[in-house]
């Protein structure tokens, strides 16, 4: 159910009426206003406004502006963590500053004017942006992205990064449930496939064995031997092993379980820890990191921005030196948007094969 809160000049005090009644959910709270504290907001009225679903505002209805407001919807989001904020800006327009720092800043569902002269035209593209903001996904990207600035140059021509000759393992870990561990194992997994590699993941969670079967489903994954393949990652569980040598790349997924992941971990080339930046989220992730001591592992901040984990850089390096932000995709594959991160992670396996034959076979014998 639909549950909006509006804070808006009185010009636009009736935004929502129309997508309301199309939704068919009951007309939102609304503070109708020409100058609101977002500090104020922040300090005082939230408790009261909990169990709204949405918050929109009205940029032009705030004193505070810049990052400045940016900063203050991060304390909105931290305190009610389920509610979606949509940034209302009618008098902005793609190429301004700020829209680009909304988005950089994972606040997506932004609404913006448009170029054209016809103020009716305008008036209905952002009417279709704001309704698509109470969608089930959002705006969608291929809208939010007119407000980042792409520059292009000419780069010099480089040799394409390759896994066909690599043969490395991964064990990846979570602070908490549903932190991104099978998200990021099988990000990891398309990127190496699309380099030329064969990879696999294979799911020794406890929920290992049903999500093995929710994923073949939703994926529509083709059978093999032992598991079932999708878009060309192979899928498997902890309790049905592949032939690990066959495969340039398999991910251990061990979901939330660190204790079930022990006797792997040292067989694995390299760890991975996910974490976030929501206050249980770093709570978690002290206890989590405890249980690795004397283990190197890489710190992945998933479904995140550098603007954001910038602001809890010194909680995040409590036992690392430097951790990778891992930004949100909104698909399984294909997140390009992360190939430049794992080469940088994964740099000393491209193209290079290992030579520890003896730790494959007695990994496929155990």
């Amino acid at each position: 159910m639909i549950n909006p809160l509006l804070i808006a000049r009185k010009e636009y005090a009736d935004i929502l009426k129309k997508i309301c009644a199309e939704l068919e959910t009951s007309e939102p709270r609304r503070q109708i206003g020409n100058e609101w504290s977002m500090a104020t907001f922040l300090r005082s009225d939230l408790k009261n406004y909990m169990l709204q679903t949405h918050f929109v505002f009205d940029v032009s209805a705030f004193r505070e502006k810049d990052d400045e407001f940016i900063s203050l919807l991060e304390g909105i989001q931290l305190q009610n963590t389920k509610a979606r904020i949509i940034i209302y800006a009618p008098e902005y327009k793609a190429g301004d500053p700020l829209l680009e720092k909304l988005v950089n800043s994972g606040y997506t569902n932004v609404v913006a004017g448009y170029d054209s002269k016809n103020e009716m035209i305008n008036s209905e593209q952002m009417y279709d942006d704001l309704k698509e903001c109470f969608s089930k996904n959002g705006l969608p990207s291929k809208k939010y992205n007119r407000y980042i600035k792409h520059t292009f140059t000419q780069e010099p021509v480089e040799e394409p990064t390759s896994y066909k000759n690599s043969r490395f393992t991964v064990a990846v870990v979570g602070t908490m449930n549903r932190i991104g561990v099978t998200t990021y194992g099988i990000h990891l997994c398309d990127y190496v496939a699309r380099h030329g590699g064969k990879a696999a993941i294979v799911m020794f969670g406890s929920g290992g064995e049903l999500q093995h079967k929710m994923l073949s489903v939703y994926l529509s994954g083709a059978e093999i031997e032992k598991g079932f393949t999708a878009r060309g990652v192979d899928f498997f569980t902890g309790s049905d092993l592949p032939e690990f040598a066959n495969y340039n790349l398999v991910v251990y997924d061990f979901g939330s379980n660190i204790d079930n992941a022990r006797e792997w971990l040292d067989s694995a080339n390299q760890i991975t820890l996910c974490g976030g930046v929501k206050w249980n989220e770093l709570g978690r992730q002290s206890a989590a990191e405890k249980s690795l001591a004397g283990y190197n592992y890489t710190l992945a901040v998933n479904f995140s921005h550098e603007n954001i984990c910038r602001n809890y850089d010194e909680m995040l390096k409590r036992n690392v030196s430097e951790y990778a932000v891992m930004p949100y995709s909104p698909s399984l594959f294909d997140a390009t948007e992360n190939d430049e991160i794992f080469e940088s992670i994964y740099s000393e396996f491209i193209d290079a094969a290992s030579d520890e034959e003896e730790e494959y076979e007695e990994l496929k014998a155990g």
